[in-house]
């Protein structure tokens, strides 16, 4: 059975990147590299799956990627803020 889940890779600040499943919940793994990254969360990935078949609980379903779009939102400059606030009458 092949199953198909939406990985989020993020960025760290001091390199590489930490991995993530949304559809399974504690699922998580990090890798130097995109390469080692993802394949350190397929291992992750396939040690959920035996834990839930070990316990006797379901198996998620595949899922397709989600719709994902970036948003803009502006944020003040806490300088500004302080001008803003004390001229006010």
């Amino acid at each position: 059975m092949t199953f198909r889940f939406q990985v989020c890779f993020e960025p760290e600040e001091d390199g590489g990147y930490h991995t993530y499943v949304p559809a399974l919940p504690g699922c998580h793994s990090y890798g130097r590299t995109i390469e080692e990254a993802e394949h350190n969360i397929k291992e992750a990935i396939l040690l959920y799956l035996n834990g839930l078949k070990k316990h006797g609980l379901p198996l998620p379903s595949s899922q397709d990627a989600p719709y994902l779009k970036i948003v803009e939102v502006a944020v003040q400059d806490e300088k500004r803020r302080k001008v803003a606030t004390t001229t006010r009458s």
